[in-house]
């Protein structure tokens, strides 16, 4: 029998690609990083070229990239947020989605998610909804994906549960 895998598209047009690397930042973290770095690689030889660095982010450590491979997100280890940049599927360049107006200094592109410690995304099969892990204060939180552009959209639904660090959907049928 064969598991149902929701669909992930890895490759470009000629087998070209980016890569996203998310490090630890905080000294709490033994961090060393500065945020999201942004690469191509070549599908020839394998080789890494650095394209950018968004810096000032507060370790990025959980990125994952929406079904259409246009919006990546990146959770944020010790914080209570997640952010979301637009892909641009030329370049590979990020630029920050949701610009929240909190009212307290806070990244660009910054989400609450519900709870502290945020350890994992996960979409759902249909790519409508994005799940965040938060490990301290044992919620999981909903998010809703804007259909036209893959940004974040907060919603009042947060799962109470007991440290959680995985999530997996599985088919019913």
């Amino acid at each position: 029998m064969r598991a149902a895998v929701p669909k992930q598209r890895a490759l470009g047009k000629n087998n070209k690609f980016f890569v996203y690397v998310g490090c630890f930042t905080t000294p709490a973290r033994q961090g060393k990083g500065d945020g999201v770095s942004a690469h191509r690689i070549n599908p020839i030889n394998g080789a890494w070229r650095s394209i950018q660095q968004v810096g000032g982010l507060v370790n990025p450590s959980w990125l994952l990239a929406n079904h259409d491979g246009n919006v990546l997100y990146a959770l944020h280890a010790n914080e209570e947020y997640a952010s979301s940049y637009l892909i641009d599927r030329a370049t590979g360049r990020l630029t920050p989605l949701n610009r929240a107006a909190t009212g307290v200094p806070r990244p660009v592109g910054w989400q609450p998610t519900g709870g502290q410690d945020p350890r994992l995304f996960v979409l759902d099969p249909a790519g409508r909804s994005l799940y965040a892990a938060n490990l301290s204060s044992g919620t999981i939180k909903r998010f809703e994906l804007d259909a036209k552009t893959g940004a974040l959209t907060t919603t009042r639904q947060i799962t109470k549960t007991s440290s959680p660090c995985a999530i997996a959907f599985v088919s019913a049928e």
